[in-house]
């Protein structure tokens, strides 16, 4: 089945309560420290190793929780499996102990499942030998002070091989349920059993054997249990519900005196195919809470539910359907639940749905009763999540203790070590930062913003109410883009607003902004001062330009103005290098992040192969593209070929799941050595046959290419309609810090619903650095290299572009251009005059030019002048490039440029020769007519050249132009080099390929 998963969506209250307890008492409560955790959420400190996957089990009752691994490695053995015993120690959690089994054997399965109750502990261990090898097996803890001893070993008294004995366990009191959902009853396989164990002393006895009335084969009774009392709920979330088959089912079971028998068997009111209800139980009373995984929810397939019973003599009801308020297709709401009088926990270990940034992050669902009505007062995310934690996998509740596990989390270095993490419900903690915003000193008339943000640390909902400033400049301070305002803010949420600061007048100013909400009010104390404007500077007119004879000068004046209202304005020409004045171009290398992903997860059986349509198309680049300073390519060529993709999708319709498409570039290898400015991303699409939005995500990497080890820096999304062999240009800005490795990512969503196949623009034509594919359902959980995994030749047409800082510009005054005077100051309102001499004496017939740079105390401190002297010969002259480069260009295209003649003289000139150049070079035309030709003074025309390469090299050619110019003959020299698939195509930026 194919699991769609949606972006989740924020949803707005329509009331919302705020307390302002002592709102206008700065005593009452202090800013908040920013971010910091808050007592109310501690991760449990876990010693764990790759792969042990911590959390899949927890237990708590009162103050203390025990947190399982299967798979731990115990004195230097790998997969003993192991637990932890924490107590409580004011507002943190200390480990007291370690459990491991008296007998202890490699992968037998030691902690699947744990319970406790006072000072018993039991772990099932469902590999585990008991009367038979594999029967599984639990084991019993006690503790006398601070110390844990095993007590005690059982198993099935009528066990059998891989009966999964221990696959879940439950204690109350003096007595142990077991579940062993493998158990085969009769001849009915997999139909599964609970066992029932009862204490007297220091002895366990099997009590029980409990068996559904209505068994069949492969039900998986006891696949999770729950003991109160004398009352056993056990799930079986393969049996039939409603007459739905493997809709799931739960049986209550009840004791009296020493005997067992089935008081209910509870099925879901709305039971569907595959909904796994039963997959986990949760008793307190006379309530119980079923879970049910695999229940869909509208449209959203396997988004999961979990169902609350409550019993009446011994009749039992559904009293509720749980669901989660922004849930989403493939959450599996419902993994893990836990009960305690009028609160209720659901699991949703795969809630999260944006790859990068929170994909199957995980989260826990907090619900209350009140009246008979069962309400979502929490959506609870670990506080230091990230993707694939898979966070609310396994929960323990005792009263408003939680006990929760996120096996899938990567600890430092170690994937999959697991945490775990103990929560006191119903707290939520407001932090604010910063604590203090001081503006420093502002000229009036402007007005600067900063940023505070306003985040949950607790794990309840926290509402906030206006925010507001008081004090006595209070008028001076507003707020802009506020999200904050009347929100409810999730456990683990953030939300910010801007505050603007506008003196009016020359001062000291302060003030308190107040945040308030239902876990507190904070202040934020602000401050600032107002000082005159400083002074305005306008150089008018704003560049010269001048064409003289040789031997010919003239002056040209200037004004430096102060267009201000306060201050002097002080000015001087300065010859020193100033601030950038253009951008370049630049591509080069390849560095290559190591990509670490597991290929043994990945199901290479599951991608499907794009089916051939066409051949090969080279599409035309976007309309209306601007001329960008860098484009970052690995791609030999844009090409697009036809039946040349793959995308991770359902086998059985072919339909296309979620998939994200990866490029990686290091500024340092395409030259570029300061900050990047992305400006768009460009991707190819081969097919795409239904509508579909797709989103561009931009990252740093730092390490291994990891989605952990990935910043976001950047998105934007793009509706698409059909379409194919396209290239698609996507606006997104970002700034990649000058050292970085940038990250682009195409994330394609699943498009399983809708009926439709995308698939990536690639090609075989060469490539500088690899092509990645990430799709958790089929097992790419980070980014793949295609050719590991057996597509090497599906190369993704995928280039990023961006401008940098240019190279400062040039102060120099030549000797040519005198200035003066060089400094000055200048009152409000008025100018000063500055000459600038340009004189020809000595220069060749030409165009020539400088920059007049003159630096200030202005707010525009830089202001630089181009100047632009034409010098013309007296007699002919002829003016024209010295030099032309036509790149690089794969053989077998061409490429064309043209020369500009232009007549520079004070007398007509007579053109009487153009040599033809040598080959791979042409002359094939231009609007110069036939020679001889004649040009009148500042006339023009254009001779146009091509390159066609045959072989890869540098190749070079001579123009020579004869004409009567004073100056002589004139000579072009043509430029360029073949270049191979290996190398950028476009070294100078993308420009047309010709042919």
């Amino acid at each position: 089945m194919s699991i769609a998963v949606e972006e989740k969506r924020s949803r707005r209250l329509s009331r919302v309560r705020v307390w302002m307890r002592s709102l206008l008492s700065a005593a009452a409560f202090a800013a908040l420290p920013a971010y910091a955790v808050a007592p109310a959420q501690v991760p449990l400190a876990i010693d764990g190793n790759a792969w042990e996957g911590w959390g899949s089990a927890v237990a708590v009752d009162g103050d203390t929780a025990v947190v399982t691994s299967t798979l731990a490695r115990v004195d230097g053995n790998d997969g003993y499996g192991a637990a932890y015993v924490y107590v409580r120690s004011g507002d943190g959690w200390v480990r007291q102990a370690r459990l491991v089994a008296a007998d202890p054997e490699a992968f037998t399965n030691y902690g699947r499942a744990v319970a406790i109750a006072g000072d018993t502990i039991v772990v099932g261990a469902a590999n585990a030998d008991g009367v038979q090898d594999a029967t599984g097996a639990a084991y019993v803890y006690t503790r006398s002070g601070t110390t844990w001893t095993q007590t005690a070993k059982f198993s099935a008294s009528d066990g059998e091989g891989f009966s999964d004995f221990g696959m879940a366990v439950a204690l109350s009191g003096d007595t142990i349920a077991v579940g062993a959902p493998s158990t085969f009853i009769g001849g009915e396989n997999v139909q599964g059993a609970v066992y029932v164990f009862v204490r007297s002393g220091a002895t366990w006895t099997q009590q029980a054997k409990l068996v559904a009335s209505d068994g069949a084969a492969f039900h998986n009774l006891g696949s999770a249990v729950s003991i109160d009392g004398d009352t056993i709920v056990a799930g079986a979330h393969q049996a039939e519900g409603n007459g739905t088959s493997f809709a799931g089912a739960a049986y209550v079971f009840v004791r009296s005196g020493s005997a067992w028998s089935e008081q209910a068997k509870l099925v879901a009111g709305d039971a569907g195919f595959s909904d796994e209800f039963g997959i986990s139980v949760a008793l307190d009373g006379d309530r119980a809470l079923i879970g049910s995984r695999g229940a869909d929810v509208g449209a959203a397939s396997d988004q999961g539910a979990a169902y609350a019973f409550v019993r009446s003599g011994s009749a039992w009801t559904q009293e509720a359907k749980l669901v989660a308020a922004d849930g989403a297709a493939g959450d599996l709401f419902g993994v893990a639940v836990a009960l305690d009088g009028d609160t209720a926990l659901v699991g949703a270990p795969l809630s999260g749905a944006l790859s990068g940034v929170d994909l199957d992050r995980g989260a826990i669902y907090a619900f209350s009763r009140s009246t008979g009505t069962w309400t979502q007062t929490s959506h609870i995310t670990a506080v230091d999540f990230a993707q694939g934690d898979q966070f609310g996998t396994a929960l323990g509740l005792s009263g408003t203790t939680v006990a929760a596990g996120a096996p899938r989390a990567k600890v430092g270095e170690n994937t999959e070590a697991g945490k775990a993490y103990a929560l006191t419900l119903g707290v939520a903690e407001l932090a604010v930062a910063p604590a203090a915003l001081d503006f420093g000193d502002v000229a009036t008339g402007t007005t600067p913003a900063r940023t505070v943000a306003v985040r949950n640390t607790g794990t309840a909902d926290m509402f906030l109410g206006q925010l507001l400033f008081i004090d006595a400049d209070a008028a001076s301070f507003s707020l802009a883009n506020d999200t904050c305002s009347g929100q409810r803010i999730a456990s683990g949420a953030s939300c910010s607003a801007d505050v603007r600061f506008a003196p009016a007048a020359i001062a000291g100013y302060a003030a308190k902004l107040v945040v308030p909400g239902s876990a507190g009010v904070a202040f934020v104390d602000l401050s600032g001062n107002g000082v005159p404007p400083p002074p305005q500077i306008a150089i008018e007119p704003g560049s010269v330009s001048a064409t003289l004879a040789q031997g010919a000068s003239t002056n040209e004046i200037v004004a430096v103005r102060h267009i201000g209202t306060s201050g002097t304005l002080n000015w001087q020409v300065t010859q020193q290098a100033g601030r950038p004045a253009g951008v370049h171009r630049t591509l080069g290398r390849a560095t290559v992040p190591r990509a670490t992903a597991d290929l043994s997860h990945v199901d290479t059986t599951r991608f499907a192969r794009s089916q051939a349509t066409s051949g090969r198309r080279t599409p035309a680049m976007p309309n209306g593209v601007p001329p960008v300073a860098h484009t970052l390519t690995h791609s030999a060529s844009n090409d697009i070929v036809s039946g040349n993709s793959i995308a991770c999708a359902d086998n059985t319709t072919g339909f296309t799941n979620a998939n994200q498409y990866l490029r990686t570039f290091t500024l340092a290898d395409f030259g570029i050595d300061g900050p990047l400015s992305v400006t768009n991303v460009t991707f190819a699409v081969e097919n795409l046959t239904v509508a579909a939005t797709i989103a561009v995500n931009l990252y740093t990497v730092s390490g291994d290419l990891q989605y952990t080890n990935m910043t976001r820096i950047g998105t934007a999304t793009v509706a698409l309609d059909p379409q194919n062999a396209t290239l698609v240009t996507v606006p997104v800005a970002a700034t990649v810090p000058a050292d970085a490795t940038l990250v682009a990512e195409i994330a394609v969503p699943d498009l399983g619903d809708d009926g439709g196949v995308f698939y990536f623009g690639t090609n075989p034509d060469g490539q500088t650095a690899p092509s990645y594919i990430a799709s958790p359902l089929c097992g790419a959980t980070d980014p793949t290299d295609l050719a590991d995994i057996g597509f090497a030749n599906m190369q993704l047409v995928l280039f990023v572009s961006g401008t940098t800082p240019a190279p400062p510009v040039d102060c120099t005054l030549p000797a040519w251009l005198p200035v003066s005077p060089t400094s000055g100051a200048v009152a409000p309102g008025t100018a000063q005059p500055m000459s600038l001499s340009l004189n020809t004496a000595g220069l060749a017939a030409g165009t020539y030019a400088a920059n007049v740079c003159v630096a200030s105390n202005a707010t525009d401190p830089f202001v630089v002048v181009p100047v632009t002297l034409e010098v013309t010969a007296n007699g002919p002259g002829l003016a024209t490039a010295s030099t032309i480069d036509f790149g690089g260009i794969a053989p077998g295209h061409r490429v064309v440029r043209r020369a500009t003649l232009r007549s520079s003289g004070t007398s007509a000139l007579d053109v009487t020769a153009v040599s033809t150049p040598v080959a791979p070079f042409t002359r094939t035309g231009g609007s110069c007519p036939g020679t001889p030709f004649t040009l009148a003074p500042q006339q023009s025309c254009e001779v146009e050249f091509t390159l066609q390469p045959t072989a890869v090299g540098t190749v070079e050619a001579t123009v020579t132009i004869a004409s009567t110019a004073v100056t002589g003959p004139a000579t072009i020299t043509l430029r360029g080099a073949g270049i191979g698939a290996s190398e950028a195509i476009f070294r100078n930026g993308f420009e047309p390929q010709g042919d």
